[in-house]
């Protein structure tokens, strides 16, 4: 881990920290595992620089996990490590983000909602009023979440069908 980054952890925090790396070892070696942490340095060390960071333990964990997007668990930045190759798992994924934004710009608002007028009335009746409004995008949103899962599903079903490892 960088020196700039330990000496701001609480000692507390020494074990979650060895913990995680811990964790991280079991589908790592050392060297891949440096060489994510060295990476990811790179971007954070500037947010430090810049005295962004409030929790420097979240930082940390967050330079040493992989990127959880992708069920592979020997991808690495989109990069299957044990193929040398660009992660099949993480083109699908970017495939369905594509084809899911597709589908959320042909959806169209619902008839039956309101126009907003310049100034809205605050008044109870008008409340009252618009209750079955929000219900009713509720279940609107609801439906484009399982529609999501759907296919986040299908994916980690064709990508296991695959052969990929997964954790």
């Amino acid at each position: 881990m960088p020196n700039e980054l330990t000496t701001l952890l609480a000692e507390h925090e020494a074990q979650r920290l060895a913990n995680e790396i811990a964790r991280q070892l079991e589908h790592r070696t050392v060297g891949e595992l440096i060489n994510r942490v060295t990476r990811h340095w790179d971007w954070w060390r500037f947010k430090l620089a810049a005295d962004l960071v409030r929790q420097p333990i979240a930082i940390a964990h967050r330079i040493l996990r992989r990127d959880f997007d992708c069920v592979d668990v020997r991808c690495e930045d989109q990069w299957q490590l044990d193929l040398d190759a660009p992660c099949k798992a993480c083109a699908q994924i970017a495939e369905d983000t594509v084809n899911r934004r597709r589908i959320d710009t042909t959806v169209r608002p619902s008839p039956s909602l309101p126009i907003p007028s310049a100034e809205p009335k605050r008044t109870v009746a008008a409340l009252r009023t618009s209750a079955p409004l929000a219900k009713e995008r509720v279940s609107e949103h609801a439906a484009k979440a399982r529609a999501m899962l759907a296919v986040k599903s299908r994916t980690a079903r064709r990508i296991l069908g695959g052969g990929v490892a997964v954790a």
